[in-house]
């Protein structure tokens, strides 16, 4: 038996850097050969095993072993490389030929002999979907099934240290990176009250001889020692010898995350300007261009998702994070003003935060869902910007803030950030002076020569940090402008107008219109959509999106044969007319009323009701109707039939239509009838903001939370208008949109007491809701489902280690 040795002790006998940096490379491509899928007839071929040179341990575990053909001769010497310890070293990594080993786990990769599931995107999702007969409580698939279900499918990437997998075999990257080999199909089960994302794992085969004799690999070892040295321990040593793998690993800003949005946030086409933007302006990629034929930008329409994404996994993570940004600020890879591009397939953060990468208008950031990080980043910004070592920084930052009553600058800064909104604190910081913009642009990799002014430097500044950037925000700006603009002319003109006058209104009118006629069609479809859309049977529950969801709502107000006052049908269409619009409030409340008397018909299926909903009482399931005006509470009804025809009444009487058709040949009672309409129009369109039937963005101003658990968010929107949200709740397994910046409240429709209100969210049309719009996708009914029935955030298991070659 021989005796374990402690870290130090390993350290003492090995103490050299080449000798951690060549262990550190066998140890990661052991974790790559770890997760791969073989099948049943694999063996190890001649050049897997022949660049490596055993150790003293690993040629005695080879001569009781594989010269006694215990376990064949191939074998034998690949199980030390995937042991790779015991007490001592089994392969010397020194001596072992790395570049001939790493050519030729690329070799096998290539010619698919050993596989890995390309798990980015939605490829094997939609695969399972179509494919796989999911349905009778197994775990998972079995060898065979793995290999069937793989065929045609490419090659997957994974990364450990600096060696990435993918349909190029084995690349070496300019950026270590920890993505371990994840064996694993996601899918949906058929039950749709089911919001689970389930795993359905694949299978390496066990007959094949590297897997089944590896236990007794593994117990030749146990009676060297019964536990190895300590490793680990040794490994992770931080010092100037340590790997800086385990350095970044603690990194708030490492990246490892940024590969799982590239792979399920950006379309194929993004990728390949990407891919393109990092070969024309950097010289990363040259390397492997020179050893695979055809890696070139003028290549890049002909290579598949996987390709593209392995080749941009070679390059160091702050050159992906400097092209994404360059491209999405000057507008090459488009993201909609309010999207936020996160993961959907791969959303398990990376690292002890749980970094989440996501992309928005102003590029890519790190983000963590479980641990608050922006309040920490912008204290440690601050810190950057005044060292406070430095007397005179101290000084200067004491003097900036002044107004806080404290007796040390650390209190200061304390106070200052807890007091003040992000936003106002980098504000008061990031323009003051020009060294404070360099500290927050280069330690974020923001890029301030693509900016277009200091509102974009301080909105880049906070989504990099990790914060909310919807401050203000207000779709509706363009009406309120114009509303303001005729008011003023119209009041200036007074009761007697001259020509000039009239000519000034007119202009000022002029766009006034057409914006009043989209505000109210906006108002009219959503609230349409929101409280006539059976929203618990929804792709996306509570999700607007108006390319989709518009047409069908217009086509819904068409098909209730809503007739004016003289009885002539009103139209509905994406031509709505004002005329139209104004009326079109008043004969929803109708449908509305109408409804109200046929509630029984619109009942819900039992077998469309959450399992959960009648097996417990702690969560409520309140809509019991295909209708969910029908669900809300009497007095909102009520409320809301008499609020909508009120608006339109107001409006009619007002004549806003007629008013707008005179103002082609405007005379001066028509100015004075203007006036009159702008008056009903603001009160109206003033109502629809309270009410919730304009989309209104909220964020999140406020949370307090006390010593039970309970917290209340406050939100407000960019008129300071505020709706509170109580956690937990009730009807926390609704899928009611999170409490956070960008959603939409309905306080006018409300269905539990006392303020339980339906919440929204848009979702505008991009690259990135294309490719997610058909999502979830259900399995076919083919039996029981693996589902538990209740809505759950998913869960994705450890990587296998079972199963290696």
């Amino acid at each position: 038996m021989q005796t374990r040795l402690s870290a130090q002790g390993l350290a003492d006998k090995y103490p050299g850097r080449e000798f951690r940096n060549s262990i550190m490379e066998l140890l990661n491509l052991r974790v790559l050969l770890d997760g791969c899928i073989i099948a049943d007839k694999y063996r190890v071929p001649p050049d897997l095993h022949q660049p490596l040179q055993l150790s003293e341990d690993g040629e005695r575990a080879f001569d009781a072993l594989g010269r006694r053909q215990v376990i064949p001769y191939p074998e034998t010497r690949m199980m030390c490389l995937l042991t790779l310890w015991n007490v001592d070293i089994l392969v010397d990594p020194v001596a072992t030929n790395t570049d001939a080993l790493v050519k030729a786990i690329g070799k096998e990769i290539v010619e698919q002999n050993i596989r890995f599931p390309y798990i980015h995107g939605r490829l094997l999702y939609d695969k399972a979907a179509d494919e796989l007969e999911i349905g009778n409580l197994r775990s998972g698939l079995n060898p065979t099934e793995t290999q069937t279900f793989l065929q045609g499918t490419p090659q997957g990437v994974f990364q450990a240290g600096n060696f990435v997998t993918g349909p190029y075999g084995l690349l070496r990257s300019q950026e270590q990176r920890i993505i371990d080999p994840l064996q694993y199909v996601p899918y949906h089960c058929s039950d749709v009250t089911c919001e689970n994302v389930h795993r359905y794992s694949l299978q390496t085969s066990i007959e094949a001889p590297i897997n089944e004799l590896r236990p007794k690999f593994s117990k030749h070892l146990e009676r060297e020692s019964k536990e190895p040295s300590d490793w680990s321990g040794f490994l992770k040593d931080f010092g100037p010898d340590g790997p800086s793998i385990y350095r970044s690993l603690y990194d708030d800003l490492s990246a490892d995350s940024l590969i799982y949005a590239l792979g399920d946030c950006l379309a194929i086409s993004e990728l390949r300007t990407l891919f393109t933007w990092i070969v024309t302006n950097t010289d990363e990629l040259s390397a492997t261009a020179a050893e695979i034929p055809g890696v070139s930008a003028a290549n890049a329409g002909n290579m598949n998702e996987a390709q593209l994404l392995q080749l941009v996994s070679v390059a160091q993570n702050s050159t992906i994070v400097r092209a994404l940004d360059a491209l999405v600020l000057q507008g090459v890879i488009t993201v909609p003003y309010n999207e936020i591009r996160s993961p959907v397939m791969n959303r398990k953060g990376t690292g002890p935060y749980g970094l989440v990468s996501q992309i928005n208008r102003y590029g890519a950031r790190l983000d963590s869902p479980y641990f608050n990080i922006g309040p920490l980043r912008l204290r440690r910004m601050i810190a950057e910007m005044y060292p406070l070592d430095n007397e005179h920084e101290r000084t200067e930052l004491d003097w900036q803030m002044r107004e806080e009553a404290a007796e040390t600058t650390e209190a200061r800064i304390e106070k200052f950030v807890q007091r003040r909104s992000p936003r106002d604190v980098v504000s008061s910081l990031l323009l003051v002076r020009h060294s404070n913009l360099i500290v927050a642009t280069e330690n974020l990799m923001i890029q301030d020569d693509l900016l277009r002014d200091d509102e974009d430097r301080v909105n880049s500044v906070l989504w990099k940090l990790g914060f909310s950037i919807s401050d203000g925000l207000d779709q509706y700006s363009d009406f309120w402008r114009y509303l303001d603009a005729t008011k003023k002319a119209c009041r200036s003109a007074g009761v007697n107008p001259q020509m000039l006058d009239i000519e000034q209104i007119r202009r000022e009118a002029g766009p006034f219109f057409p914006e009043l006629e989209r505000v109210l069609k906006d108002c009219l479809v959503f609230v349409t959509w929101a409280l006539l859309t059976d929203h618990h049977r929804s792709e996306k529950r509570f999700v607007y999106r108006p390319n989709d969801d518009a047409p069908s709502a217009l086509r819904r107000l068409h098909d209730m044969q809503a007739r004016d006052e003289q009885g002539r049908r009103l139209s509905f269409s994406t031509e709505s007319t004002l005329y139209a619009l104004v009326r079109g409030f008043g004969a929803l409340a109708d449908h509305f009323d109408t409804l109200r008397a046929q509630g029984e018909q619109f009942l819900r299926d039992p077998l469309e009701v959450p399992k959960w909903a009648g097996v417990q009482k702690v969560q409520i399931f309140p809509l019991m109707h295909t209708i969910p005006f029908l669900d809300l509470l009497p007095e909102s009804q009520q409320g809301i039939i008499d609020g909508l025809r009120r608006a339109s009444q107001r409006m009619v009487s007002a004549e806003v239509s007629e008013v707008r058709n005179t103002l082609a040949h405007p005379r001066t009672a028509d100015v004075l009838k203007l006036g009159l309409v702008l008056e009903a129009v603001e009160e109206v369109v003033r109502f629809f903001r309270t009410a919730g039937y304009m989309r209104q963005h909220f964020r999140p101003v406020k949370t307090e939370t006390d010593e039970a658990g309970n917290s209340l968010t406050t939100l407000s929107d960019a008129f300071g208008q505020t709706v509170s949200v109580h956690e937990p709740s009730y009807f926390d397994w609704l899928d009611l949109p999170a409490a956070v910046a960008g959603v939409h409240f309905m306080p006018a429709a409300y269905f539990y007491e006392p303020s339980r209100m339906l919440r929204f969210v848009t979702e505008t049309k991009s690259t990135y809701s294309d490719r997610w719009s058909n999502y979830p996708r259900r399995q076919k009914e083919r039996g029981a489902t693996a589902g538990s029935g209740h809505p759950e955030a998913p869960t994705v298991p450890s990587p296998r280690r079972t199963s290696s070659i």
